[in-house]
C-alpha cells in the first residue's frame, strides 16, 4: 500500500514540475537567448589577465559574427577596484574594446516664439483715443512684440576612458580604482572577416574591495 501511493506521488510531483518548467519558459522567452550564450559562458578567454577579481557578477557573453560591434552597460561602484576586458575566441580575430563614460549635459534652448501685433493709440488727457474727422482712432505707431519660450534639453556625451587598440601603457585591460558610482559603458568591435564565422565573445566586468587609499583617489 505504501508502494502504490509513493508511486502516485511521483507521478504527480513528475507533471508538476513538468508544468513548472513550461509555465517558466512561456514566461521568460529570453530563456532561449541564455541557453544560446550558455557555450560561452563555459569558455574562459585570456585567464592570464583575470588577477584576483571577482568576475561573477556584471560579466556578458554572446556569440557575434566579423563586422559586429557589441555594447553593454554596467555599473561601477564607489569603494571597489575594477578590472574591465574582452576577449574572443581566435576566429574573430584581435577584437578591439573601449570603456566610455556617459555624461549628461543640460541646455537651455529656445522652444517658442510667440509674436503678438501691438498697436498704439494717440490718447487725450482724459487717456481716451483720439480720433480722426472720419472718427478713426489715431494710431501712433504699429510693432510686434516677441515672447522667447525657453527649455532645457538634455544631450548624452561619451568621454573614451580606454581603449584597447590605442593607450599609452599598450595595456590590454582598463583597472581604475573607483571614487564615485556611476554608469560605464563596455562596447567591443569585432574586425571584418568571414560572415558565416559565428563564435564567443566574452566581456570581464572584475572587481574586489580598494586595497590602496592611494589608489583610490587616482580616479
Amino acid at each position: 500500500m505504501k508502494s502504490m501511493l509513493t508511486n502516485k506521488f511521483s507521478v504527480v510531483f513528475f507533471a508538476l514540475s513538468l508544468f513548472a518548467i513550461s509555465n517558466v519558459l512561456a514566461q521568460n522567452p529570453n530563456r532561449i537567448e541564455e541557453a544560446k550564450e550558455s557555450r560561452c559562458v563555459k569558455k574562459t578567454y585570456c585567464r592570464l589577465d583575470m588577477g584576483d577579481f571577482d568576475y561573477r557578477s556584471q560579466s556578458s557573453y554572446g556569440e557575434f559574427n566579423p563586422g559586429d560591434t557589441v555594447r553593454t552597460k554596467f555599473i561601477v561602484y564607489s569603494g571597489q577596484d575594477y578590472r574591465l576586458f574582452a576577449c574572443a575566441h581566435p576566429d574573430l580575430g584581435d577584437i578591439q574594446f573601449k570603456v566610455i563614460e556617459p555624461i549628461k549635459e543640460t541646455k537651455r534652448i529656445i522652444t517658442d516664439i510667440q509674436k503678438q501685433e501691438i498697436v498704439e493709440y494717440e490718447l487725450n488727457e482724459y487717456g481716451d483715443a483720439k480720433v480722426d474727422e472720419n472718427g478713426n482712432m489715431k494710431v501712433v505707431r504699429k510693432y510686434t512684440k516677441r515672447d522667447t519660450i525657453w527649455g532645457r534639453e538634455t544631450i548624452i556625451k561619451e568621454k573614451l576612458l580606454f581603449d584597447s587598440a590605442n593607450n599609452s601603457k599598450n595595456a590590454l585591460y582598463w583597472e581604475q580604482s573607483i571614487k564615485k558610482t556611476k554608469r560605464l559603458i563596455i562596447e567591443v568591435i569585432v574586425p571584418e572577416g568571414d560572415r558565416s564565422i559565428f563564435e564567443c565573445v566574452n566581456i570581464y566586468v572584475g572587481r574586489m574591495q580598494s586595497k590602496s587609499k592611494a589608489f583610490y583617489g587616482s580616479y
